[in-house]
């Protein structure tokens, strides 16, 4: 395969009437390898994985990102999803790391990201709390879990996600304000003391999983995603093949039935609707490693980032 560089791929370029930064190529670059470097696992180990969301979309209307977007979203059912989990780690080179609420207890939601730590993805909100976990450049990845018949039960599920967030918000608060913030982060963080991370993760984790997909007929990327919306819950069976298709100049899965999912999800997605992209409050940078920058301008300590 000729290399993407010696194909101009890092040179910016004007697509669906849009400019694509150079810089942009570069964020786009960094996932690609992320990507790549998912792909290549799944396929070794017979994980069953495909774009999923934005990225699905941009395979399908664009064989790459839709221009103003800025992320990658995968998707895998709760069996490979937590097969991924348990082989990734292994697999992964050493500047690559696997963050979930697992791994880097201070990530609040309820799926996994790849990040590359020698680059960096600063996000403000990150700042405002001091957050100390992995922020380098990402993809996310999704489990796709079976949909509860009640209504009532989907509610409740994600009250829990919410409640779960915000408990893991406040017990990893390192920037109190006022004398009633500072007594929440202390019971939060004795609550997360007296049950250990490792318990709180697997509870929550065995809440969704309850729900095979196969028996619901239904799945999901909620609550880890956005909730239980119409658009966002589909028939598992449009999940079970999948296909190659182009993503720029990587040979990736999507689903047989990505156009089915597509309709479901957006409506009329052959339309164009330009946004600022995902990430629109972060900082980016391909080049510097995301502790050095923690470390230099935003004041963090090398022990709060070891």
């Amino acid at each position: 395969m000729t290399s993407d560089t010696d194909n101009g791929f890092l040179k910016s370029e004007t697509r669906c009437d849009y400019l694509v930064t150079a810089e942009m190529k570069s964020l786009w670059k960094v996932q690609l390898d992320l990507l790549k470097v998912v792909d290549g696992i799944c396929r070794k180990h017979g994980i069953v994985y495909c774009l999923h969301a934005g990225s699905l979309l941009g395979a399908v209307r664009h064989k790459g990102f839709i221009p103003w977007d800025d992320d990658v979203d995968i998707a895998m059912l709760r069996r490979d999803y937590e097969r991924f989990l348990k082989i990734a780690p292994k697999e992964l080179p050493a500047h690559l790391f696997l963050q979930n609420s697992l791994t880097d207890p201070e990530w609040r939601s309820a799926f996994s990201l790849i990040r590359n730590s020698k680059t960096m993805a600063i996000d403000k909100a990150y700042l405002k709390t001091k957050m100390r976990i992995n922020m380098g450049i990402s993809i996310d990845i999704f489990p796709l879990d079976g949909v509860p018949k009640s209504k009532l039960m989907r509610k409740m599920l994600c009250a829990i996600s919410r409640f779960e967030s915000l408990l893991r918000r406040e017990a990893f608060q390192h920037r109190q304000v006022g004398l009633a913030e500072r007594c929440v982060c202390l019971i939060a963080r004795g609550g997360f003391k007296l049950l250990g991370n490792a318990r709180i993760y697997r509870w929550r984790e065995h809440l969704f999983a309850r729900y095979d997909v196969d028996k619901t007929g239904l799945c999901t990327t909620a609550p880890a995603r956005w909730g239980y919306r119409e658009d966002e819950m589909w028939p598992t069976e449009w999940f079970k093949e999948m296909v190659d298709a182009q993503f720029e100049y990587l040979t990736v899965k999507i689903p047989k039935m990505a156009e089915k999912i597509l309709d479901h999800e957006f409506g009329d997605w052959h339309k164009f609707v330009k946004f600022a992209g995902d990430h629109g409050e972060t900082y980016f940078d391909v080049g510097r490693p995301y502790r050095d920058v923690l470390i230099e301008k935003f004041g963090y300590r090398p022990e709060e980032l070891a």
